[in-house]
């Protein structure tokens, strides 16, 4: 079942696995698992509120606010008990002792454990963490905090007494096993750390972007990653081998699983509004019992553009392992053995019928035909710029930080710095003014422009994926270290100074040249700023100008204070899809008037 308007930024099963609890969007939600009732919104909750724990014995709930102020519930009655208040930044993790007597929460340098009876603070650690303080966990014996850094490469075992550091790892930690056996990390993809030994059982290439997060199922046989790829997957402890790929509507923040393994939650979106999507799964002595493969949920027929990423997918029943492959017209489909089956930028050729043979040792099952058509389409540019043709209506180059310093930039363009030694924005960065104070770590740089457009009369927006974005960068003293980043861009009604829709996309640099191409469908973009989707179809009409930005984050703390860095950006444009069939199919719209230049 899934629930559009909920924001899944945070979300955690009750013990008894009755309620979910979601985090974000200004507002605590509390729903009963298994049915469509309503949702209850917990009264008098801070708009902003992101962050939610439950104790293990089911009585407290915690949640963080914006002003880093933590909050305990009572469960059930939902009444506000106790203002957890002392830590000094934004909190990015909450998590409770085994024993339900400590809250643990971290900041961007310090650890802080709460006591829950005396509702008060016990004790402050500070791990010694270069970076935002990421995963933290208790082991099953309440005895150690497992930590590290989002990106730092610098992962501890701390002494929950003390504040200790026992030992160090390698990786940004993800997930603690039930048993404390295998800590799930992100090391240039996701591995499985085996504590034992202190080695990788596996590494894979994951996801297309940075995990926010991940949790081992009860039984420790599944571990579920969510991506701001816009992917929640499931892989196989045991062998590391993807066994389910869910894309959903916007960056996925949370995929939890209940107590029991039974459902699975996956929250995706913008933090302020998006989608949780509830799976049913089979226990595993349901699984052994169904002995032949059975497949539950059959792959839907759909139609989809020319360029666009089309996924068909069963779930299934039957003793494991089970094995996939994926037919059309023409026979299997060499390499597509997952449960799910991907086609990248689809084109006339793939148009046609798809099913899925699924075997195990017993027996096997054939799902149900799925029609894929695809409409071929022509691309009409509303806005432009290309630096040779069409020079921006305005540009600048900004720095952000903490606090903020003096930080010299300059944006001009050069001849043969684009592609094809075309001529390009070129946007750098002298980093001399900062010094190298922690407080800094998070500071960037970035550039602006924007390009002008016409007016329309009356579109029907209804169909986002016949739009699409383009951004051709170049990257300069950003590689072979994280690259992490952001690309923005912003419809204007530059008359009233407002902005219609604010995309954001998180974005890696690491290769020299990339051709950014997103349509506004994706699962990937977010809502930012003042806009939204519903004041994009509604004033579609008003919007005549296209701003762009493009971000490098955390620039000091990666690349040092004297690093010289630059974007080279040959090419940004906004199009609208054309189908060029005399009917498309149903659910395509062919509108013919929109934006001129």
């Amino acid at each position: 079942m899934v629930f559009p308007g909920s924001s899944g930024y945070s979300a955690c099963f009750s013990p008894d696995g009755k309620y979910l609890i979601l985090g974000g969007g200004g507002h605590l939600e509390v729903r009963e698992v298994g049915t469509t009732n309503s949702p209850y919104l917990v009264p008098n909750y801070k708009a902003g509120d992101m962050l939610v724990a439950i104790s293990p014995d089911g009585f407290t709930l915690a949640s963080v606010a914006g002003d880093a102020t933590i909050t305990l519930w009572e469960v059930g009655t939902w009444r506000r008990l106790a203002a957890l208040r002392g830590s000094t930044g934004k909190i990015w993790n909450l998590v409770f002792s085994p024993d339900s007597r400590t809250l643990a929460s971290s900041d961007h340098t310090n650890v802080r454990l709460w006591d829950i009876a005396k509702r008060a603070e016990r004790a402050v650690f500070q791990p010694g963490i270069k970076d935002v303080i990421a995963g933290l966990f208790f082991t099953p014996d309440g005895r150690t905090l497992i930590t590290s850094g989002v990106l730092a490469d610098d992962g501890v075992f701390l002494d929950a007494t003390t504040g200790e550091v026992q030992k160090s790892f390698s990786g940004s930690s993800l997930a603690l096993s039930p048993d404390a056996r295998y800590l799930a990390v992100e090391r240039s993809g996701l591995g499985l750390l085996d504590l034992k030994t202190m080695e990788l059982k596996w590494l894979v290439n994951a996801h297309r972007a940075r995990i926010w997060s991940a949790q081992f199922s009860p039984d420790g046989k599944t571990l579920a990653t969510a991506s701001w790829d816009g992917t929640a997957k499931l892989w196989n402890v045991a062998s590391g081998q993807e066994m389910f790929a869910h894309p959903a509507p916007g960056v996925v923040w949370r995929a939890v699983f209940s107590p029991d393994g039974k459902w699975w939650s996956i929250g995706s979106g913008s933090q302020r509004q998006g989608e949780v999507a509830l799976f049913h799964g089979a226990t595993m002595a349901e699984v052994e019992a169904a002995d032949s493969p059975a497949i539950d949920v059959q792959p839907v027929s759909q139609s989809a553009t020319e360029g666009r990423n089309v996924a068909f997918r069963v779930l299934t029943t039957g003793t494991p392992p089970l094995f996939y492959q994926w037919r059309n017209d023409a026979g299997n489909l060499p390499g597509q053995t997952n449960a799910t089956l991907l086609l990248t930028s689809v084109t006339a050729a793939d148009t046609g019928h798809y099913s899925v043979l699924v075997t195990n040792a017993v027996g096997s099952a054939t799902s149900s035909g799925a029609q894929l058509n695809i409409v071929s389409v022509r691309e009409v540019t509303i806005a432009e710029i290309n630096f040779q043709n069409r020079q921006p209506a305005w540009s600048n180059a900004y720095t952000y930080c903490e606090s903020p310093v003096l930080l010299p930039t300059s944006i001009t363009e050069m001849q043969g710095a684009g592609m094809g030694g075309a001529t390009a924005l070129v946007m750098r960065a002298d980093g001399s003014g900062f010094t190298n104070n922690m407080v800094q770590d998070n500071s960037g740089f970035g550039v602006a422009l924007g390009a002008l457009a016409g007016r329309t009369n009356g579109i029907n927006t209804t169909n986002l994926s016949l739009y699409k974005l383009y951004a051709t960068i170049k990257t300069a003293g950003l590689i072979g270290k994280s690259g992490l980043g952001r690309i923005q861009w912003e419809f204007m009604a530059r008359q009233t100074n407002r902005s219609v829709l604010g995309l954001y996309v998180p974005a890696t640099f690491t290769a020299n040249y990339q051709v950014y191409s997103f349509f506004l469908s994706d699962a990937i973009v977010a809502e930012y700023g003042g806009g939204s989707w519903s004041k994009f179809t509604e004033e579609f009409d008003q919007i005549d100008s296209l701003q762009f930005r493009v971000v490098a984050d955390q620039w000091l703390s990666q690349y040092g204070a004297d690093a010289a860095n630059a974007f080279y950006i040959s090419n940004v444009k906004f199009v609208r899809l054309v189908p060029t069939t005399p009917a498309p199919p149903s659910g395509v719209a062919n509108n013919p008037g929109i934006l001129t230049h």
